[in-house]
This record gives structure tokens, sequence and C-alpha cells, in this order.
């Protein structure tokens, strides 16, 4: 059994591929997948992601979302994006 770890996937809806290489190198962000999915993806629909919103953050394990936070704010969200972290990675 391999041992379990935290992984993040940013993807941009219509985003500029050239602009996200752009701002992984900037953000030195080589340990987060970024990438870009059609504003007519089917994920956008089966997810219930609202495109006009500035981000949707999805938390999930073995494959099921146990988690989403719509226009994430750190300040406002990070104590309940913590607890659903731990919750989630503690099953």
């Amino acid at each position: 059994s391999g041992k379990a770890e935290f992984k993040a996937f940013v993807f941009f809806i219509d985003g500029d591929p050239e602009k996200i290489r752009k701002l992984n190198k900037e953000e030195k962000a080589d340990n987060i997948a970024l990438g870009t999915l059609p504003s007519k993806d089917e994920g956008i629909t089966l997810y219930k992601i609202n495109p006009k919103a500035k981000s949707t953050v999805l938390l999930y394990n073995k494959k099921a979302v146990t988690a989403k936070f719509v226009d994430y704010n750190a300040k406002r969200d990070n104590a309940e994006f913590t607890k659903q972290i731990e919750k989630t990675w503690t099953k």
C-alpha cells in the first residue's frame, strides 16, 4: 500500500495554454498540475461548476468530491478548508 499524498490540480476554463505555462514558471508550481478545460466540458456540468465564479475548489478522495468551495477566499474559508482536508484525509 502506498503512502497517501495530498495533490493539487488547477484547471482554467477556456484558458490560454501559454499564459498557464508562464504562470507555472512564475509561481514555481511544478508540483501542481495546471491545465485547461473547454467551457462545454462535461465535467463542468457534472461537478456543477459555475463558469462565472472566480474559482471553484473541489476536495476529493477516492474519486468522490468531499467538499466544494466557490470563490475560495483564504481569510474567509481557510478554517473550513483545513477542517475538510483533515476530515477527508484521516478516514
